[in-house]
């Protein structure tokens, strides 16, 4: 059962990190979309409008709500206490429930 619960909390540990760093990538992936599209204003001229600055700003105000850097608490992973069920995949066919009667 231990193995099982360190198994658990790995796997957990794993999948929150791993979130993460989605998250991360899609905030900087829309981080040098924003640059690009900033850098293209001062070609833009008169096609350019406070409309369009006012659009990448709230693109801005996404992407750092998206990544976790800009919060240093979203990146704490508190591993909840694993139910038996949770356990189920990390003990190779054997029940989270305690030894059956027929044994």
């Amino acid at each position: 059962m231990e193995r099982a619960r360190t198994a658990y909390r790995e796997d957990y540990e794993r999948r929150h990190f791993l979130a993460l760093a989605d998250r991360w990538a899609e905030a900087t992936k829309l981080r040098a979309f924003i640059t690009a599209m900033t850098a293209r204003s001062e070609d833009a001229g008169a096609e350019w409008t406070a409309e369009v600055d006012a659009t990448i700003a709230r693109a801005a105000t996404l992407a750092d709500s998206l990544d976790p850097t800009t919060r240093p608490a979203a990146v704490m992973c508190e591993v909840p206490e694993p139910k038996p069920d949770d356990l189920k995949p990390f003990l190779g066919g054997l029940s989270a429930y305690g030894a059956s009667s027929r044994w």
